[in-house]
């Protein structure tokens, strides 16, 4: 728990929450409680409950609702015996403690760091069941708890350093919504910088005539025969892109052409491009901020970004290519790192392109290298970062940087919705699908309190509660967060 002296305390003197429980087992009104200002939270709850409308399925069935209730019962009554309670016989308050919280940690002391490595201790604890009701409230303590304070003023940008700024991505394939989304609301972040993408050669008028107008640099991606030794593939696995390549770079994969390219386009813009960089996916990300505004982190080195907590690089996305290329025994357990979000200074991002682009000729002209799959980009990646090939960049945490990267947890939540609502309400999978998420509201796809993951109006946040500048692998969430996505303006252009 991330109150270290939880154990020393009644349910009562816990949360608001627990109080509202222990008084509703032992029939106490609100008047119970001394404090003014949690009488008034309490009245807010009860007059929600008695705003009526449809009740979850399962409060229909009384006998259900009986035994529950009797089980809340036994748990307070238990743990009264064991600690306490804040309550007299005659329901009178009798407990010294009030509910004031914690005081914000001091992001740099040893507290801070104690609290920080429970949060993400429980997240790795309660992934199999994130969205029970006591998952949600441990996680929902531990959260408030760790409310870091603001970065140093040396660390962050005094003002908007999006001039001379580049954010570039191969988008080929995509039709104009997907551009509005990317690039339109990264524009309307009021970021004023250099928009560089890879795109077909034959574009239709409406998606050229859009991004001249958005100020978008278009890089026409010619398709070529590739060099290299042919992959013997079967019909199912031509999907996978290995057959074809694109100029310049024909003994490349064609997956990987955005490294050496990203390279060549930063050579090309010159001075215009002096200030940072960003090479990002462009199909599954967005923005809610501009990443190089005033007031968010300086961009020194190069910053590379850990997925969630539990995603780890004994997937078989790393795992299978580095223990086939290098050797199982040069395999290892690490945070992931995703490399569809890199953010770097204009230097160092081509010094490590130029880098990824050489291990990339090593890899495809190596026979255990050469492997039926397009998504070994991330594994070569992971493999010159933790074997120390990249000593000038730094592996940020997910959600404490620039990136958010949601596809784990939103894909986790999304399953165990899923099966939660076609086992209660007897539906099919695809039905469920299109079932809110619990705790959703008409601003909201995602309940806030049950989930920890956005804030009052749906925009993902960072841990520290502010909202995070750049959202990746948004396309795991599913239909509520898509349907989410269609109601709002910034991620809409014209």
């Amino acid at each position: 728990h991330g109150d270290v002296n939880v154990y020393q305390k009644t349910l009562s003197e816990a949360s608001e929450d627990m109080d509202i429980m222990v008084r509703c087992v032992k029939g106490l009104k609100n008047k119970a409680n001394p404090r003014k200002d949690m009488r008034e939270y309490y009245d807010q709850i009860i007059a929600g409950l008695n705003v009526g409308g449809p009740k979850p399925i399962a409060f229909l069935n009384l006998t259900y609702v009986d035994s529950r209730h009797q089980q809340v019962i036994d748990a307070v009554l238990n743990d009264e015996k064991k600690y306490g309670s804040s309550y007299d016989q005659d329901g009178k308050w009798i407990s010294k403690l009030d509910f004031t919280p914690p005081a914000a940690l001091s992001k740099n002391n040893t507290e801070t760091k104690t609290a920080h490595r429970a949060l993400k201790l429980t997240e790795y604890n309660m992934a199999k069941s994130i969205q029970s009701e006591e998952a949600a409230e441990q996680r929902r303590k531990l959260r408030d708890q760790f409310r870091t304070d603001p970065l140093p003023s040396d660390q962050v940008n005094e003002k908007d350093e999006s001039e001379f700024a580049t954010v570039m991505g191969m988008a080929t394939g995509l039709g104009l919504g997907e551009y509005h989304r990317f690039v339109g609301s990264l524009r309307k972040t009021g970021y004023r910088g250099n928009i560089i993408l890879g795109v077909n050669e034959n574009l239709p008028d409406n998606i050229k005539e859009y991004f001249e107008k958005r100020q978008v640099t278009m890089k026409p991606i010619r398709l070529t025969n590739c060099t290299y030794e042919p992959f013997d593939l079967e019909e199912h696995e031509k999907r996978l892109g290995l057959d074809v390549c694109g100029e310049p770079y024909p003994g490349i994969k064609l997956r990987w052409l955005k490294f050496p390219l990203g390279k060549d386009w930063l050579n090309e813009c010159g001075d215009k491009c002096s200030g940072p960089v960003l090479i990002a996916d462009v199909r599954d990300a967005y923005f809610q901020t501009n990443p190089f505004g005033k007031g968010e982190p300086k961009v020194e080195g190069l910053q590379v970004f850990e997925e969630h907590p539990l995603q780890l690089t004994d997937h078989w996305l790393v795992n299978w290519p580095v223990g086939d290329c290098k050797g199982q025994d040069k395999t290892f357990t690490k945070p992931m790192l995703c490399s569809g979000t890199i953010i770097g200074t204009r230097a160092h991002m081509i010094q490590y392109l130029e880098i990824m682009h050489t291990e990339m000729k090593a890899w495809i002209s190596t026979p255990q290298c050469r492997l039926k799959t397009y998504a070994d980009d991330q594994s070569i990646h992971n493999w010159l970062f933790y074997s120390n090939q990249l000593s000038f960049a730094k592996a940020i945490h997910n959600r404490e940087g620039l990136v958010h990267t949601v596809g784990y947890e939103t894909d986790l939540i999304r399953k165990l919705h899923v099966k939660d609502y076609m086992k209660l309400m007897n539906i099919t999978e695809n039905e469920a699908n299109h079932v809110p998420f619990r705790g959703s509201t008409e601003k909201n796809w995602l309940g806030i309190r049950e989930f920890l993951l956005t804030d009052e109006e749906g925009y993902f946040t960072n841990y520290d509660g502010t909202r995070s500048p750049i959202v990746h692998q948004w396309d795991r969430a599913g239909y509520p967060f898509g349907r989410w996505m269609d109601e709002q303006d910034f991620l809409k252009d014209s």
